[in-house]
């Protein structure tokens, strides 16, 4: 059904000569123009169907009025009638216009190289919009390779806070013009997944620059998930977006994370191309903060930071090397060099300190005690290898009790969950549904908390006068798009610190689960967490480069580092 258009004033009854005379005067000036323009919106929005009749049944004007319109209107280039003689077109002349409306005429057309790019290899729909006030505006596309995907038409407007390509926008800006532009918003609900709140709009922001890639989570479309890259542009200016949007199922979280990376190349390669047309000078991808290394090296995948505070050292694990890493105290501007402490020739999964000097450590071919001399006493009773091979994490309690989180593993008789050694003995003391990749006991002893990585969630257990646990307590969720806990370690007096795979950030909560905020680091997937240094101030995170992809390798250079943060650094960077 077409809608009738009104003009864009009221007709004028002029009750004297005067006032008949002004009106001639509008109708000839901007009432005439306001004419003009309802009759390009109708061409344009039903190309070829309309005649002068039905132009002027729906401006409700004589049809002379119609033909003296299009008749300017066609020689001016921008109404054309096709060979055929059915309707009007809009003219050849709004692509001229059309490519004058971008400050770099050539964007469009440079930009559809990396759309084909990308195209090809997602399957998905991409799309790159330019910046428009507080949207993004969608100029090319591609449409999904798959018979079931997502789309829009040209010039369609994305809200800047809750669309991908959006998120990517603002995040590249520099602070001033972001937050002049989060000012102007109104932040109205879109799906039950709209950020609607500044705040975590800003805490997402610094993690997708940090990143190189924003997401849109079902926050502007139900069931559509997008990944999304700023174009660089002159110093903090971009110049565009480039998204990939696709349906859920197939867009999952981990497919969105593998796509982010190609998605920033395409991005920075359309910066570059642009820079040699016409002199731009693609902007630096920021470090997410000066973070101090804790020891020079890099592990496959570091984790279980354990203090040591008699030598003032710390211990880790490179899971994959595999060995037992240590490295001497201090946040010196020259990194202490780290050593070989103990060697493995299985992986490494777990490290906890038990007290006297000594450590547990779990491999996938036993469990034993280690001292500082990497002095070696198997555990006994051996575990069972069905249990070795899904241990995931332990830690020690003040009573001396050693538990383990374990996953699932091919053996039948293992379930996942936390196993507690009682005379030396495995004894499942409670199932969940996935493996915990971390497990801790605060100070009094009187919590165990666990890290589920793969659930997003972290919860926690009362822990009983003798040793056994309560009924679970959910802690917190967090939001796979700020990345899954993997890690924990608490700060007295009451803050919980998790470390975010794959999010490149670290989140303090308080310990109910409340408050969360974001400390973002310069690699994407930290992995262990631990206190020390002098009074506990320094707070210590490994991490991981096994599975990065070449250019998340290049993007995060210092991945596989241990980092080392005092108080008032994690005072400034927490956001």
């Amino acid at each position: 059904m077409r809608h009738r258009l009104a003009s864009l004033e009221p007709d004028a009854a002029p009750e004297d000569e005067g006032q008949k005379a002004n009106a001639v005067t509008e109708v000839r000036g901007t009432r005439l123009v306001g004419k003009a323009l309802n009759l390009i919106d109708l061409i344009v929005a039903s190309p070829g169907e309309h005649r002068a009749q039905t132009l002027a049944d729906e401006l409700g004007v004589p049809r002379s009025t119609v033909y003296r319109i299009i008749n300017t209107l066609q020689q001016r280039g921008l109404v054309r009638v096709e060979a055929s003689g059915q309707g009007y077109f809009p003219g050849f002349r709004f692509l001229e216009y059309a490519q004058a409306v971008w400050p770099i005429p050539d964007l469009p057309m440079l930009a559809m190289t990396e759309i084909r790019w990308l195209n090809e290899l997602s399957g998905e729909t991409v799309y790159f919009a330019a910046p428009g006030g507080i949207n993004m505006i969608i100029i090319q596309k591609i449409v999904s390779l798959y018979p079931i995907s997502t789309g829009a038409p040209l010039g369609s407007l994305r809200p800047l806070y809750c669309s991908g390509m959006g998120k990517a926008h603002l995040a590249a800006l520099a602070p001033a013009e972001r937050e002049a532009l989060i000012g102007r918003m109104s932040f109205e609900r879109v799906t039950d997944r709209t950020i609607t709140d500044p705040a975590q709009l800003r805490s997402q922001l610094d993690l997708f620059r940090l990143r190189g890639y924003a997401i849109d989570d079902e926050e502007f479309m139900e069931g559509v998930r997008c990944v999304s890259a700023a174009v660089p542009g002159e110093g903090d200016v971009p110049l565009g977006a480039f998204t990939v949007s696709g349906p859920c199922y197939r867009m999952t979280l981990e497919r969105v994370h593998q796509l982010g990376p190609e998605v920033a190349t395409a991005a920075r390669r359309l910066g570059e191309s642009v820079r040699r047309q016409g002199g731009v000078r693609p902007r630096a991808r920021p470090d997410g903060g000066q973070v101090p290394l804790a020891a020079n090296g890099r592990s496959f995948l570091g984790k279980s930071p354990s203090w040591d505070a008699e030598t003032g050292s710390l211990l880790w694990l490179d899971a994959l090397a595999p060995a037992i890493m240590r490295s001497g105290a201090g946040q010196s501007v020259a990194a202490p060099q780290s050593e070989v402490m103990a060697q493995f020739t299985a992986p490494a999964m777990a490290l906890t300190a038990i007290g006297e000097g000594r450590w547990l450590v779990v491999t996938e071919k036993g469990a034993m005690t280690v001292d500082r001399n990497a002095r070696f006493s198997p555990l006994s009773p051996a575990l069972s290898p069905g249990l070795l091979a899904g241990i995931a994490s332990a830690c020690h309690g003040q009573d001396g009790q050693i538990w383990l989180g374990v996953g699932e593993t091919s053996a039948s008789q293992v379930r996942p969950g936390l196993y507690r050694l009682a005379g030396g003995e495995p004894e499942l003391e409670t199932e969940l549904p996935v493996a915990p990749t971390d497990i801790l006991i605060d100070a009094a002893g009187r919590y165990l908390y666990a890290a589920l990585r793969d659930a997003g969630e972290i919860i926690r257990f009362p822990i009983g006068k003798v040793g056994r646990l309560g009924r679970q307590e959910a802690v917190a969720r967090v939001d796979a798009i700020h990345g899954r806990p993997i890690a924990l370690a608490l700060e007295e007096p009451d803050h919980l610190w998790v470390a975010l795979w794959d999010g490149w950030s670290l989140a303090r909560l308080q310990r109910d689960g409340s408050d969360m905020r974001l400390l973002s680091l310069p690699v994407p997937r930290p992995t262990g967490l631990a206190f020390g240094g002098e009074g506990a101030d320094l707070l210590y995170v490994t991490s991981g480069r096994i599975g990065l992809t070449p250019h998340q390798i290049a993007e995060a250079p210092a991945s596989g580092s241990v980092f080392t943060l005092d108080r008032r650094l994690r005072a400034a960077l927490l956001r």
